[in-house]
C-alpha cells in the first residue's frame, strides 16, 4: 500500500459520490452509514434527516468519514479517512450555499437542478458540516499479479 498525498486525498473527496460516516453511541458502539457529501477544502458537508445518525451526531460530534474508490478493471483502490467535529448549520444562507455545493457536485450523476430559493431543504432536513481535524489516505500498491481488494493484500 502507498500513502496518498494531501492533494490526492482532496481529489478523491471531490470526485467520490458516497462516503461512510462513523459515529459512536454512549457505550462507544460504532454506527456507520453511507452519505452523499461535498468537500470545500477544509470541511465536509452533508444533509441528513431525523433519526439515529443525527441523534448520535448531536450527542457525540467527534466523527470519522471514509471515502473510497475501486477500479473494476485493475482492482486498484484508494481510500481516505478523515476525523473531525460535526456541527449543524443553522444559518439559512450558509445552508443554501452548502446545498448548492452538493447540487453542483451531483448534477452530472443525478441530474440535480440549481435552486434559487434561500431555504432549499425540506423542513426536516439538517445540514451538517464536519470541520476536518486530520486526514489520511492510502491506495493499493501496484505490481500484484492478481487483483487486490480493499483491506487485503
Amino acid at each position: 500500500m502507498d500513502d496518498l498525498s494531501q492533494s490526492e486525498c482532496e481529489a478523491l473527496l471531490n470526485t467520490a459520490l458516497v462516503g461512510h460516516l462513523g459515529v459512536a453511541d454512549d457505550n462507544g458502539v460504532p454506527y456507520v452509514t453511507p452519505v452523499s457529501f461535498a468537500y470545500n477544502g477544509s470541511s465536509l458537508m452533508l444533509r441528513t434527516g431525523p433519526g439515529r445518525r443525527l441523534e448520535l451526531i448531536r450527542a457525540h460530534p467527534s466523527v470519522c468519514v471514509e471515502v473510497s474508490s475501486f477500479d473494476e478493471e485493475t482492482g486498484d483502490w484508494a481510500s481516505v479517512i478523515l476525523w473531525g467535529e460535526a456541527v449543524e448549520v443553522t444559518d439559512v444562507d450558509r445552508r443554501s450555499d452548502v446545498v448548492q455545493l452538493l447540487l453542483s457536485k451531483y448534477e452530472a450523476s443525478i441530474g440535480a437542478q440549481s435552486w434559487s430559493t434561500p431555504d432549499v431543504l425540506p423542513g426536516l432536513s439538517t445540514v451538517v458540516e464536519v470541520s476536518v481535524d486530520s486526514m489520511t489516505g492510502r491506495r493499493s500498491g501496484g505490481g500484484f499479479g492478481q487483483k487486490t481488494r480493499p483491506g487485503r493484500l
